[in-house]
C-alpha cells in the first residue's frame, strides 16, 4: 500500500519537474590598459581591453566598440566568448590631446539577452593623458629650483632625445621675466642638431618666437610653436636667445641631470668666451 505522498515510504511515487536553465549572466569590461604605460608623445601604443562574463550561461556572441568622441577605434563582433576575453588594438604617433575612451561591451545572443539589471557593467571609460618629453617635475616639492639668464650676449642650450620619429607642434620653457618686459621683444627658440663639436648644439633646423611681453615676474609655462617640424629618431638642442635687446630672462634649473645626462645643457657667453661649454644641471622643458 502506498505510504504517505513525500515520506519516500515504499511504494511512494516521485514526480520530479525539471527546473528550467539558468541564463542569468553579466556581460562586463573589466579593464582597460596600455603599453607601454605612461604613453610619451608621438610613440606608438596598443590599447588592451579585458571582457569577463559571470554567469551559468556563455552568450553565443558578444560585440566591442571603443569610441574617442566621434571616432571609432575598435568595432568588432567576438563569437562563443569564453569566460574571459580581450581585445587589443594598435595606437599610433600619441600627440598632446588626451583621449576620452568608451568601451562598450553588449551580447548578440538573440534567445538569451543579458538580464536588464545588469547593463550597468557594459560600459568603461578611460582618459589617456600622454606624458611630454622632457623635465617639467615644476610642482615637485622636493626640488629647489635656480635660474639662469637668457639674453642678446648668454644663449642657453638644452639637449633632448627623440627614440622614434616625432612631430613637434610646441616646445615649453618654464622663464620668468627678471623686469618688466619691453613691447616688441622676442625670446627666440630654436631646434638645433648635433652635429657640433663633441655633439653639442649644431645647425638650426627651425626656429620659433616668443613675445617677451607675455612674460610674467613669476615662473609661467611659456610655449614657441612649430609648423611641420617633424624630426626623425636622435639628439637635438633648444636653444634660447634673445637677439634684438639687451633684456634678459630668466630659465628655471634644477641641479643635477633629473632629465637626461651630464652634458646635456650648454651656455654660450659672448661677453666671457665667444664658443658654447658644457653645463652640469637641466633645465625645465617640455616638448609635445
Amino acid at each position: 500500500m502506498p505510504g504517505p505522498e513525500g515520506t519516500g515510504a515504499p511504494g511512494e511515487v516521485n514526480v520530479s519537474v525539471e527546473e528550467p536553465p539558468d541564463y542569468t549572466y553579466d556581460v562586463l569590461i573589466k579593464n582597460i590598459s596600455t603599453y607601454p604605460d605612461p604613453i610619451q608623445i608621438g610613440q606608438d601604443y596598443s590599447v588592451k581591453a579585458i571582457v569577463q562574463i559571470y554567469g551559468r550561461y556563455l552568450p553565443s556572441k558578444i560585440h566591442l566598440n571603443f569610441i574617442d568622441g566621434g571616432q571609432t577605434l575598435y568595432d568588432q563582433d567576438i563569437e562563443s566568448p569564453g569566460q574571459i576575453e580581450y581585445v587589443q588594438f594598435d595606437m599610433h604617433a600619441a600627440d598632446d590631446s588626451q583621449k576620452n575612451l568608451r568601451a562598450e561591451v553588449q551580447s548578440l545572443d538573440p534567445l538569451h539577452p543579458e538580464p536588464g539589471e545588469n547593463l550597468g557593467n557594459n560600459i568603461l571609460r578611460r582618459t589617456l593623458i600622454y606624458q611630454h618629453i622632457g623635465y617639467y617635475a615644476v610642482f615637485d616639492w622636493h626640488e629647489r629650483w635656480y635660474y639662469d639668464i637668457v639674453s642678446h650676449v648668454i644663449h642657453q642650450a638644452q639637449a633632448f632625445q627623440l627614440d622614434r620619429k616625432t612631430d613637434v607642434h610646441k616646445v615649453g620653457l618654464y622663464i620668468k621675466a627678471q623686469t618688466p618686459p619691453p613691447q616688441n621683444t622676442y625670446l627666440t627658440v630654436q631646434i638645433a642638431d648635433s652635429t657640433g663639436k663633441d655633439a653639442g648644439v649644431g645647425e638650426v633646423i627651425a626656429t620659433a618666437k616668443i613675445p617677451i611681453e607675455d612674460l610674467e615676474d613669476e615662473l609661467t609655462w611659456q610655449y614657441a610653436y612649430f609648423e611641420n617640424l617633424t624630426l626623425p629618431a636622435g639628439r637635438y638642442w633648444i636653444v634660447a636667445k634673445i637677439e634684438d635687446s639687451t633684456y634678459g630672462i630668466e630659465w628655471a634649473r634644477a641641479m643635477g641631470n633629473p632629465y637626461g645626462e651630464f652634458m646635456d645643457t650648454q651656455i654660450f657667453n659672448m661677453g666671457d668666451w665667444a664658443n658654447w661649454e658644457y653645463k652640469d644641471y637641466d633645465f625645465a622643458f617640455r616638448i609635445s
